[in-house]
């Protein structure tokens, strides 16, 4: 994990939320996900009782800096094992790891001590994966060699036709055998090489790279937001662009690869599209989208949603409460949901859509953990990284249908909806072949019994198999679910949008209600969203307030609840302020006849 660089640990701290301070325990809970998340289990061997295979080691350094005797010292070795031990034992990776922790002093030279213990137990594990005592013809291990020699000499990469002259020199004839041989260098991290035999010769192909490392450096030189004074000048335009709307310009990126030859810069780009970091914008510009930076030769666009960062002022909003719209919530069973799957599905999705007929000329919009695409002119899809109370992450997928003018009860349509389904689960499925192999997810709908639906789902394919469901003593048809997903048989007119229920116990629980009186402002019944300013809150906090709505949600300090409705509002505003006019009239008469009367008994 040490080969990222230090401004991409932005998305661990994404895991918390902010002004957040990450613990150790946190910090190794992060990255034992990760490694758990990305890798394949490789099956065991016959009798082989230990760790399940990739094994994993936990190693605390700096020993040295433990103050103390050494009763003292092993007392707080101790204590932190336990610790470690006891956060550990109900993860989902515990199986990976290796029992023992191992404490090493790294300024001592020659190593020693615990050290030789850790070198020993590696290689007893090491002697036990499924993998050793293979055979594996000598040519290849002469090639690997070779691969060596040239990183030496500062040989970063080969082109495909060069690996395949070099092997021949070393005896291996087959191209089967050739695609064998670098794949299985691939697979051990020797190099990086992403052909395949039955497509060689795509650019994607045409590359082997020597040097994973190196690999890595150049693509954050592009998906890497640096310091602004760190940046040219000249293209200070094109940063800023790909910061707030995550659109790279194919102009900046021949600049930052300007050292490499341009069939090379091509591979690059097609590497990056196959790790879903970028995807072309294909979608129709006009001369006035092009930047006055000279190169005209260079005008492709690519989308980067990783590049974008938080905007003050960005605005969400509580689809669930949406008629229009309908939303599937992406969750990690285990409760650990890398930030690189929403980046990831997010381009799919850009792809996806812009493949569609109707959408050439309509743009996707990205926006901080939020991407918005139309499907075709009558339907948009949204992709949204969604953080309960409870710090609970999940992706919402939602399907919408702008309402015509005054009309709030079309939805959308069936056909649609089991085509945006199908593609997320194929797109789920390629990213958990290629990227994270350990993933365990679930698509959800949001309970509409509950008081707070973020924290119960209901699993979608089970809908299919059932009429009703249950929650807190109620039942619901799970009819609006089988018609648009399903197999149901019910018709548009007859589903009816389950976002009712929330209005139903709005409307029969009114004790719990509050009037809004905190702040001045006009509630537009058909807003997108309105975030009314701090500036307007009379409250202590100066909290913000989203007001979202006709009849739906207003959060106050993420804590209080309120029904919201813009007729109501301004009654019992106007209301409440005739009472108080006139209070205020009633006591100031009050106070002046009590005034005139103790005048007149004084004087």
């Amino acid at each position: 994990m040490d080969f990222m660089p230090v401004n991409l640990y932005q998305g661990i701290h994404q895991e918390f939320p902010t002004n957040h301070e990450m613990t150790n325990l946190e910090y190794l809970d992060f990255w034992l996900n990760s490694i758990f998340t990305h890798v394949s289990e490789n099956p065991q061997k016959e009798g082989n009782d230990g760790p399940l295979s990739p094994p994993v080691f936990i190693v605390g350094t700096h020993l040295d800096q433990i103050s103390g005797t050494d009763e003292e010292k092993n007392e707080t070795i101790d204590k932190i094992k336990s610790t470690i031990e006891s956060y550990l034992k109900d993860k989902p990776y515990v199986k990976h790891v290796v029992p023992e922790i191992y404490f090493v002093d790294n300024t001592l030279r020659p190593l020693g001590g615990n050290m030789s213990k850790l070198k020993k137990k590696v290689e007893e594990i090491m002697r036990k994966q499924p993998y050793m005592n293979e055979s594996i013809p000598i040519s290849w291990f002469r090639f690997e060699h070779l691969v060596m020699e040239l990183r030496k000499s500062d040989i970063n990469y080969i082109s495909l036709q060069q690996a395949r002259d070099e092997a021949k020199q070393l005896g291996i004839q087959d191209e089967k055998e050739l695609f064998d041989m670098l794949h299985l260098l691939h697979n051990v991290g020797i190099i990086a090489f992403y052909g395949d035999y039955d497509r060689n010769n795509d650019a994607l192909a045409d590359m082997v790279v020597l040097n994973p490392q190196w690999l890595l450096d150049i693509f954050t030189k592009v998906i890497t937001i640096t310091k602004r004074e760190e940046k040219w000048t000249e293209f200070k335009c094109c940063w800023r662009i790909l910061e707030e709307k995550g659109i790279l310009e194919e102009v900046l990126i021949h600049h930052v690869w300007k050292d490499f030859p341009e069939e090379c810069r091509e591979s690059l780009l097609q590497i990056m599209e196959r790790f879903d970091l970028l995807c072309e914008n294909k979608v129709q510009r006009d001369e006035s989208d092009a930047l006055g930076t000279g190169d005209n030769q260079y005008q492709r666009q690519f989308f980067v949603p990783c590049q974008l960062i938080p905007i003050e002022g960005d605005k969400g909003r509580v689809w669930e409460s949406e008629p229009n719209a309908v939303v599937i919530n992406i969750i990690s069973k285990n409760g650990f949901l890398p930030e690189g799957l929403f980046h990831r599905l997010s381009v799919k999705a850009a792809s996806w859509t812009q493949q569609k007929d109707g959408c050439q000329s309509k743009p996707p919009r990205l926006y901080y953990r939020q991407t918005e695409l139309y499907l075709d002119e009558d339907h948009e899809l949204i992709l949204k990284i969604h953080v309960t109370k409870n710090g609970k992450r999940m992706i919402k997928v939602v399907i919408y249908f702008p309402p015509l003018e005054d009309d709030d009860s079309s939805i959308p349509t069936a056909s649609m909806c089991k085509e945006v389904l199908v593609f997320i689960e194929n797109s789920l499925n390629d990213l958990r072949t290629m990227w994270m192999k350990n993933i365990a997810l679930s698509l959800s709908i949001p309970c509409y019994m509950c008081e707070e639906y973020d924290k119960h789902h209901h699993d979608l394919y089970s809908l299919f198999e059932k009429e009703k469901v249950r929650c807190n003593g109620r039942r619901y048809s799970t009819e609006f679910w089988r018609y648009l997903f399903g197999k149901g048989n019910g018709t548009q007119e007859a589903t009816t949008h389950p976002s009712k229920y929330l209005k139903k116990r709005n409307e029969t629980n009114p004790s719990s209600l509050s009037e809004v009186t905190s702040c001045n402002t006009q509630i537009s019944s058909k807003a997108f969203i309105t975030e009314i300013p701090t500036s307007r809150l009379t409250d202590d906090n100066r909290s913000t307030v989203n007001v979202i709505g006709d009849e739906n949600m207003v959060f106050v300090n993420s804590q209080v609840n309120l029904n919201v409705n813009k007729k109501y509002q301004i009654f019992h505003n106007h209301h409440n302020w005739s009472i108080v006019a006139t209070c205020v009239a009633i006591i100031a008469i009050i106070v002046y006849l009590l005034l005139d009367l103790l005048y007149t008994h004084l004087y």
